[in-house]
């Protein structure tokens, strides 16, 4: 009668009204009556989802609420309709914060678990939803038990799942991070037990929950059967956890990191999936560039550097990719290397809870496990094959030292990093086995940010159009450069230039708000004192490029 996978863009208003007085017509004792009430409200869920449509939300959690009263509770699909419900209350308490909502969606989860065995194949799932809602009402309302709950649940959602399950990583990922994090990443249930060690960290401190949380960050990142997505994610957070309380184990978590990167980057993502991409690898590359000089770690540095560049302008630009060259000269293998990828990158990425097929019994978690191990290891094995071919020693592999310095033959390749906490300059050199590190003592990462407002300002304000632009699909609106704050972002750069114009009266930035023919010169003269002169100050390059 109805799918419950419809989308809502298949069926029109009326088409859903009617369906759903059509299901009036069935007495509340029928078989089938609970189930087509649910795939109405699937309709109305994702509809909510994609628009943020309130009234939608609303008949979906009504729609739900039917299905469970008419429900069986010795029916196989019950437990589904209770996970349906408390994930739509769940929804909806967090865009309202009517509190009601969230106790009646604790309350669904617990009959959810109840109502099927802890073999269940969606058992592992239910236990994360259950652990979603107690972790939102803790942040709400502060009451320990729950905190403590929730991790319960989740450690209970890890032993169900086996090693090698899809879902494994993601689990271990959820014991690392703090509870609002995971809720906008993913409600998988081992990120969430993750943020609840946290969060629970935050109030008792006890170590103890600090400690077990890095160690599931690794054991995720380890993992070889998730989705590379996720584990990139866990290595971001593994190294943030390593800078905070163990830092000698951070660059081992930043290589892993690398080693994930192209695996990410090459698999035909979509606009919208590219510029999430972005915006999520772009601060863990200069992070992890920051981390390596900051134990002097250069040639590492460089090297991360480089790869992170290549991959990101790769992906704005949509550049030849490694797998393009690949399907040129061997399709065969890049068609099978690509499926088998995004087998593995699906892996463990679904929504909430799996719903058990209605055209055959599912999986077992073990099943499940032994079938992406086998993909893993069969991808793992065309990996090393493709290596093996003429030309392709190097896929998906970064650039060695030796191929970056010949690019520096011609004079020297300086590459600047802007990190959260410092800004630093790396100068490659042919002649030289090391490589030179000047600190950007004068330059920050807010002055990078005020440069970039003002120079959209200044591009807009002369109608260019700013192409490439990360922030541009993921904001709902362009205020982000408007007059006031591309001001404001000025007036931080005089803030930070006062000791250079101390130093060197010849300096002079002029408001681009004033006199707009000058603005592009203020934005390069300040760029030139604090990170040009800095640079061609020191005597090697003055030498290299026959300064006096």
């Amino acid at each position: 009668m109805l799918s419950p996978q419809a989308t809502g863009h298949e069926l029109d208003s009326n088409a859903i009204k009617n369906i759903y007085q059509s299901i009036q017509f069935l007495p509340n004792t029928h078989p089938k009556r609970s189930i087509f009430l649910v795939g109405v409200g699937n309709i109305f869920a994702i509809q909510s989802q994609r628009s943020q449509n309130q009234d939608a939300l609303h008949k979906a959690v009504n729609i739900y609420e039917e299905a469970m009263r008419n429900a069986s509770w010795n029916n196989s699909q019950t437990h589904i309709y209770a996970a349906k419900y408390g994930t739509a209350l769940l929804d909806r308490f967090e865009r309202m914060g009517i509190v009601d909502d969230i106790n009646k969606s604790i309350l669904m989860f617990e009959d959810a678990v109840r109502l099927i065995p802890d073999g269940h194949p969606d058992k592992p799932s239910l236990l994360g939803g259950l652990r979603n809602s107690l972790s939102r009402r803790f942040e709400r309302l502060g009451d320990l038990g729950d905190i403590n709950k929730s991790i319960l649940m989740n450690e209970d959602a890890v032993r169900l799942t086996p090693d090698g399950h899809p879902d494994k990583p993601s689990k271990l990922n959820n014991l690392g991070i703090s509870p609002l994090s995971a809720l906008a990443i993913s409600p998988s249930f081992l990120n969430n037990l993750g943020n609840s060690l946290s969060r629970r960290f935050e109030r008792l401190g006890d170590l103890g929950d600090i400690n077990k949380s890095g160690q599931m960050y690794e054991e995720a990142v380890k993992s070889n059967t998730g989705s590379f997505s996720i584990r990139f994610i866990a290595c971001s957070r593994w190294a943030m956890h390593c800078q905070r309380y163990n830092s000698h184990s951070v660059l081992d978590a930043y290589s892993v990191a690398f080693r994930l990167l192209p695996n990410m980057a090459w698999l035909s993502l979509s606009i919208a999936d590219r510029h999430h991409f972005l915006e999520r690898v772009g601060p863990v590359v200069r992070d992890a560039v920051s981390a390596a000089i900051g134990v002097g770690q250069y040639k590492t540095a460089v090297a991360w550097m480089d790869q992170g560049n290549s991959v990101i302008w790769g992906q704005l630009l949509q550049l030849h990719s490694p797998l393009d060259e690949l399907k040129q000269h061997h399709p065969n293998i890049a068609s099978s290397f690509t499926e088998l990828s995004k087998k593995l990158e699906g892996a463990g990425t679904a929504v909430n809870f799996k719903a058990t097929s209605s055209n055959g019994p599912q999986l077992s978690l073990e099943t499940t496990s032994e079938c992406y191990h086998d993909l893993a290891d069969e991808r793992d094995r065309l990996l090393h094959h493709i290596r093996g071919l003429d030309g392709f020693d190097q896929f998906l592999l970064p650039r060695t030292l030796s191929q970056l310095q010949v690019a520096a033959r011609n004079g020297p390749i300086i590459s600047i990093n802007v990190g959260k906490t410092c800004c630093d300059a790396l100068i490659l050199m042919p002649e030289l086995d090391d490589i030179l590190h000047i600190p950007l003592e004068h330059f920050t990462h807010e002055a990078a940010e005020a440069l970039h407002r003002l120079l959209r300002h200044l591009l807009r304000s002369k109608g260019c159009n700013i192409l490439h632009d990360i922030d541009l699909e993921t904001r709902a609106s362009d205020d982000f450069c408007n007059d006031s704050l591309a001001e404001a972002a000025f007036e931080l750069i005089l803030s930070q230039t006062s000791p250079l114009r101390d130093e060197n009266q010849a300096m002079r930035l002029v408001s681009p708000f004033h006199n707009s023919e000058t603005a592009f010169q203020t934005i390069l003269a300040y760029i030139w004192h604090t990170v040009m002169r800095p640079i061609l100050d020191i005597r090697k390059i003055r030498k290299k490029l026959n300064l006096t």
